[in-house]
């Protein structure tokens, strides 16, 4: 079929493909050989975009071992941007 189990995803002449919708605009993200490999794209580019709250189709985990740099959107406590308790 034409639709993604996961968000963000589609299929399109036998590859799949990876949208970012933001504030009513759809970023289109390029083509892929995987579906997973979509949706792995899809949720780098949230995460850039919206920051660690970005809804997400993988945990960050394995997003954060594919990309490292990823680390860099999480809330630092040491860094006073985390709420006191």
């Amino acid at each position: 079929g034409k639709v993604s189990r996961y968000i963000g995803g589609f299929r399109r002449d036998g590859k799949w493909g990876a949208r970012l919708t933001c504030n009513g605009k759809q970023q289109h993200l390029g083509m892929f050989d995987t579906e997973a490999e979509a949706a792995m794209a899809r949720d780098r580019r949230a995460i850039e975009v919206v920051g660690e709250y970005a809804k997400r189709n993988f945990p960050r985990e394995v997003l954060e071992e594919r990309w490292p740099e990823l680390k860099a959107y999480r809330r630092n406590p040491s860094a006073g941007t985390a709420a006191s308790p």
